[in-house]
């Protein structure tokens, strides 16, 4: 069965929403955060529902064992405003790294405009989370990464098709998705921009689940880098070639 998609189209002048980044802002302290971020639709919501279910305890480091319980009660950091100014001892944060693409201004009106506003810059501009990652006493990130291919068709099924909703709210980061010229490279982009952020933060430590496939696992910091510099084609080739 075909459904038609409606009101989906590359407009990059339609990019951009007037809502604040993460909501209001939250009045209350961190001891440990665990951040489990990546682009919207690549499958956070999903497995921090059954975490269980997409990567082994065995799989992780040890001092990130504890992501099974803190899944349970997590928050999206778009909804932590809402929450009491209370101190929270451990919190696991769902982050969706596109959030600040989608408010950015002035309005992006080329592809080439959107490449370059993809850098570490970026996330330092995003108020809150910036705050709350320099303020917690202790930082654990686990960064959900699926090639651009993967992405779209996941975020087309369970974002549009699934729920029949392609309007504004999902317009904003079509062409990073969509991206298939210059071998993904604005969806490359946005990663290393992620990354790159990140290596300037006090943070304990910093994790790659590759979640391309039905099941999860911890890819090495120099394969991530190496896909993302080089392009997603080969990963799987690379891949098959490092196992025989």
């Amino acid at each position: 069965m075909i459904k038609r998609l409606q009101g989906m189209r590359r407009a990059f002048g339609r990019y951009f929403s007037p809502r604040q980044p993460c909501g209001p802002d939250f009045g209350g302290t961190f001891g440990r955060l665990l951040l489990l971020a990546g682009p919207s639709g690549c499958g956070k919501s999903t497995f921090l529902q059954r975490p269980r279910d997409y990567l082994a305890p065995s799989a992780l480091p040890t001092h990130l064992s504890d992501l099974y319980t803190l899944a349970e009660t997590h928050v999206d950091i778009t909804k932590l405003g809402a929450q009491p100014a209370q101190h929270y001892e451990q919190l696991c944060l769902h982050v969706d790294i596109t959030q600040p693409v989608r408010w950015h201004r002035p309005l992006v009106r080329s592809r080439q405009e959107l490449l370059s506003l993809l850098q570490p810059d970026l996330f330092c501009h995003w108020q809150q989370l910036h705050r709350y990652l320099r303020e917690a006493s202790e930082v654990d990130v686990i960064t959900l990464f699926v090639r651009r291919k993967v992405h779209f068709s996941r975020w087309i099924y369970e974002k549009a098709l699934a729920h029949q909703n392609v309007g504004k709210e999902r317009q904003e980061v079509i062409a990073i998705y969509g991206d298939s010229s210059d071998d993904s490279a604005l969806h490359r982009g946005l990663y290393q921009a992620w990354q790159a952020y990140l290596t300037g933060l006090p943070i304990r430590s910093s994790t790659v689940l590759d979640a391309n496939g039905d099941s999860y696992r911890v890819l090495e910091e120099r394969d991530f880098t190496r896909q993302l510099r080089a392009g997603y084609a080969d990963a799987r080739a690379t891949e098959s070639i490092a196992t025989e």
